[in-house]
């Protein structure tokens, strides 16, 4: 990582993640992290094997942008093998990204990876 504020999130339970990115397999410790400030991108799994799914991450991350104008919307890509799940983490991405007045400068990175 070159910046402070250049964290890159993988979330995902069973997938490795590439180097640059930091691993991280719930969504509450993506939370304690996202609440830094320094999160500038998220690749979400949808299914993480426990009760809360990439999906609730994404609702957290939407929920925060309505709430806080000062939250910055991290850019963002989906890999999962879950096609409702992703669709559905696509859909509250794009209405946090409406709804923030302070998204990530990098907001050319959405994608969906179906694997």
């Amino acid at each position: 990582m070159n910046d402070s504020s250049d964290i890159k999130i993988w979330l995902d339970d069973e997938r490795p993640s590439p180097k640059e990115y930091v691993h991280l397999k719930t969504v509450s410790e993506c939370i304690e992290l996202l609440e830094t400030g320094k999160v500038r991108h998220i690749n979400f799994d949808h299914d993480l094997g426990t009760k809360l799914t990439g999906h609730d991450l994404a609702l957290w991350i939407e929920k925060r942008a309505f709430e806080d104008s000062n939250f910055r919307v991290p850019s963002y890509a989906i890999q999962s093998a879950n096609i409702i799940g992703s669709r559905n983490i696509e859909s509250t991405m794009k209405n946090a990204r409406k709804v923030c007045s302070n998204p990530h400068p990098n907001l050319n990175c959405n994608e969906i990876i179906l694997l």
